[in-house]
Order: C-alpha cells, then structure tokens, then sequence
C-alpha cells in the first residue's frame, strides 16, 4: 500500500475526531454555561419571597391543577420567572421562537429534579410539564425521547440513574 495514502487517510481521521471533539465538547460547555445560570432569579426581588410562599403547594400538589398551586402559578412573581429563565417553555413562546436543545435538555432535568425532591416519579407530574410544551413539539419530541432512553433498561444497566423516575 502507498505510505502517501496512509498517511493522507491518518490525517484525515486524526482531523476529524478532533473536530469531532471540539464539537461536542462546545455543546457540553454551552450547557454547562446555561446550567450554572440555572434558578439564580429565585434568590432575588420578589421571586424569592413568592417562591417562599409557594414552596409547600407548589411541593405537595398532586398534579398542578389544584387550586392552591394554580394560584401560586399565576401570581405575578412566578410568571416572571417562568417568562424570564430559557429553561421555561413559556420564555420562548413570548419570543415566538424554538426552545434551544439545550435549554430542553436543562428543563428536563429541571422537572426529574422536581419529582426527585417531592418524592414522586416523573410520570406522576408528566402530563402537566408536557402540556406546557404546546408550542415547542421540537422540545417536547426531546424530552418523551429523553424520558424513554433514561427509563430504558440498557440506560439502567449502566448504572448511571439511581433515582427513581
């Protein structure tokens, strides 16, 4: 075989794992970089002290549609989070443009890390966060594949999800 193919195809490969690399690494740091950012606005003006107020409905409802979580929802300090943070649906739906697969990502996490803390699987919440998602198919396509591929028990093998969805 010609060295000067060797050679020409080793570069080649070499190139393009590389590239393959920054690629992916650019898109960890990108979620990372949003991830970090994640809920700071709860910690300030008045979504801490709305937050406050709601913690115990907003932690024990069963589904989202009681009365009590409703209103917390609704109050003007909770929208604005919701309107403010990309990681909300509704973010995206005020600027009449598609939810970034990262913030889908992020927002995913959002609602596992939710059920964790209220002790509940995700499916128990699921019909509620999904419905949020009306005008973002793109993201709720994401996070059903999401779901499914994280309860999947080739994911579960890998002993990478402890907790319970």
């Amino acid at each position: 075989m010609n060295s000067e193919k060797i050679i020409a195809f080793n570069q080649q490969q070499i190139e393009h794992a590389q590239r393959v690399r920054e690629l992916v690494l650019r898109f960890c740091y990108d979620l990372i970089w949003e991830v970090n950012q994640h809920d700071n606005s709860k910690f300030a003006g008045k979504e801490y002290f709305a937050f406050i107020e709601s913690r115990e409905s907003l932690n024990n409802s069963p589904d989202g549609k009681d009365a009590e979580y409703q209103k917390h929802l609704n109050s003007d300090a909770i929208q604005s989070h919701i309107t403010s943070n990309a990681h909300h649906p509704e973010y995206w739906d005020k600027q009449k443009t598609m939810m970034p697969i990262t913030e889908a990502i992020i927002m995913y996490f959002d609602w596992m890390a939710r059920s964790h803390q209220r002790g509940t699987k995700m499916k128990d919440f699921w019909a509620f966060n999904t419905e949020k998602l009306k005008n973002q198919p793109e993201a709720l396509a994401l996070v059903e594949y999401l779901r499914k591929s994280l309860e999947s028990p080739a994911y579960q093998l890998m002993g990478v999800n402890g907790a319970p969805l």
